[in-house]
């Protein structure tokens, strides 16, 4: 069944490719976003906010450490229901520290979300330079690089996509 599917795919792509000649390009997405001084920009403030959430959840574990050491310094000294309160306050102290981790770290945190609010645009800007290039240049089917397992140079148009975004609309 599925060899039968196969050959009539590639019966499909026989015939039309003798009714009209396909032309292809290849594009590498990655390369085009890496490119553009809006990405670049954006990379660098993410990496920033990265460093400054990193920074200050480094401080707080240190902070609770150092009350954490304390408590048990002065732990012979104080009363069973004060060692309950202080470890209590710790205990809370690392659930907040761990919160805002996640809250801005996590999977569904600051960073992914503002990374998922840059990322839509950009995709859209770079969709439609691939489409003008792609009608200028008479070229019938773009596909992603990353998903291809050979090609050859001829068909790459991610240069002439960068140029065009570089460029503006002419």
């Amino acid at each position: 069944m599925r060899n039968l599917l196969i050959m009539a795919i590639v019966a499909a792509i026989t015939c039309v490719s003798v009714q009209a000649q396909t032309k292809v390009a290849v594009v590498d997405f990655v390369k085009i976003a890496e490119q553009l001084p809006e990405a670049v920009e954006f990379d660098k403030k993410i990496k920033d906010l990265q460093v400054k959430y990193n920074d200050t959840i480094a401080q707080r574990q240190q902070a609770l450490t150092i009350k954490q050491q304390e408590l048990q310094k002065q732990a012979a000294m104080m009363t069973d229901e004060m060692k309950q309160q202080k470890s209590a306050e710790l205990q809370s102290e690392y659930y907040e520290i761990q919160r805002y981790s996640q809250e801005k770290l996590g999977a569904q945190g600051e960073l992914v979300r503002l990374n998922a609010d840059f990322m839509v645009p950009l995709r859209e800007k770079i969709v439609a330079a691939i489409k003008d290039v792609a009608k200028k240049e008479k070229i019938n089917l773009v596909l992603e690089k990353n998903q291809i397992l050979y090609n050859e140079d001829n068909l790459e148009i991610t240069f002439t996509v960068i140029d065009k975004l570089k460029r503006g609309s002419e």
